[in-house]
């Protein structure tokens, strides 16, 4: 099997299409004989799975607020700390400064269900009144 990576951005109900449309394709899979010949075994769908990366976006004040209601962690192993790192790198973002622990969180999610990752943060840049993307 092949295994390609993507970075999806868009409308959560546009990305949420996308996906859907992804999963129902449905593809040959072969398996080579002893004669060398390819054999047709069935149809595997495409396999999806999210590894996602999605931008919080809130007012500064309600900073502490977001990061107790998130509780971002690092990664879920920490031999992936240095891709997180070079991630936040090349996306010119500031470490998360959350130091709370997970039971002081006001989680909004099931804790067993879903990683909060905290890759980085930034501020909104502006130029001549104009917000820069």
């Amino acid at each position: 099997m092949t295994h390609l990576y993507c970075f999806l951005r868009g409308q959560d109900s546009q990305v949420f299409r996308f996906l859907q449309d992804c999963q129902g394709i449905y593809l040959d899979y072969n398996k080579t004989g002893k004669d060398g010949k390819k054999v047709l075994i069935g149809k595997l769908q495409l396999g999806v799975r999210p590894i996602q990366l999605y931008e919080f976006v809130f007012p500064e004040e309600h900073k502490d607020l977001v990061l107790k209601l998130l509780c971002p962690t690092g990664a879920w192993n920490t031999r992936y700390d240095k891709y997180i790192n070079w991630i936040r790198k090349l996306l010119g973002l500031e470490k998360v400064d959350y130091k709370g622990k997970i039971e002081e969180a006001m989680v909004i999610r099931a804790m067993n269900m879903v990683d909060v990752v905290g890759v980085g943060m930034k501020k909104d840049k502006w130029k001549d009144g104009v917000e820069l993307l």
